[in-house]
């Protein structure tokens, strides 16, 4: 095993960095407006392309099969034939069906996970951040191994108080307008605390 190890850190001491190139292509519009045979020009500001302001943007990312390129003048020479020409054709659509699990009620190692992975935030800071909101009444107990809600909790009430907010009061509204459905069951309960929810 130790020469497995050794022979690992030989080639990572050995290893020399080379810068390499990549083409990444997008095409933006509005969902629902109409398939242009060009691209379009960049939208006003709030407003998707082909759209109206408000419209839900919609992106298609392009992945190239080569993924990158070590040769500069290759790869420029290739992003300017791509710049200059404006159009392209779609030759093979591929898709299949994803299913996505709806989250657990959180607890607290996913909260440090999602605020590391997500905001860079380190696991003691988030910590520290969510013990001042609990002790600001915006947040209930944030050290907690339970991710589901024991029957009767009153997540309506919950809901209610947010239902105002002028960023996420919208979703909080369609909740309350028929889109509510009870929280996956994560399968912990320490008994002590229920999971980190908002409480204003």
């Amino acid at each position: 095993t130790m020469w497995f190890v050794v022979q690992r850190a030989a080639r990572i001491d050995a290893f020399v960095r080379e810068p390499f190139y990549a083409i990444e292509v997008e095409h933006r519009k509005a969902l629902g407006a109409p398939l242009g045979s060009e691209a379009e020009p960049p939208a006003a500001p709030g407003r998707a392309p082909g759209g109206a302001p408000g419209d839900e943007m919609v992106t298609a990312v392009f992945k190239w099969k080569r993924n990158r390129l070590f040769d500069r003048p290759a790869a420029v020479m290739l992003y300017e034939i791509c710049v200059e020409r404006r159009l392209a054709t779609v030759t093979k659509v591929d898709g299949h069906e994803k299913r996505k699990w709806r989250p657990t009620p959180l607890h607290t190692v996913e909260l440090q996970k999602l605020s590391s992975n997500l905001l860079r935030i380190s696991s003691d800071r988030t910590m520290d951040i969510a013990e001042k909101l609990y002790q600001q009444g915006f947040l209930s107990y944030p050290r907690t191994e339970t991710d589901k809600f024991k029957d009767g909790f009153d997540l309506a009430a919950l809901i209610n108080e947010q239902a105002g907010h002028p960023e996420w009061g919208g979703f909080a509204r369609e909740l309350q307008a028929g889109g509510f459905q009870w929280p996956r069951d994560g399968g912990h309960d320490d008994q002590a605390h229920p999971p980190i929810h908002p409480l204003k």
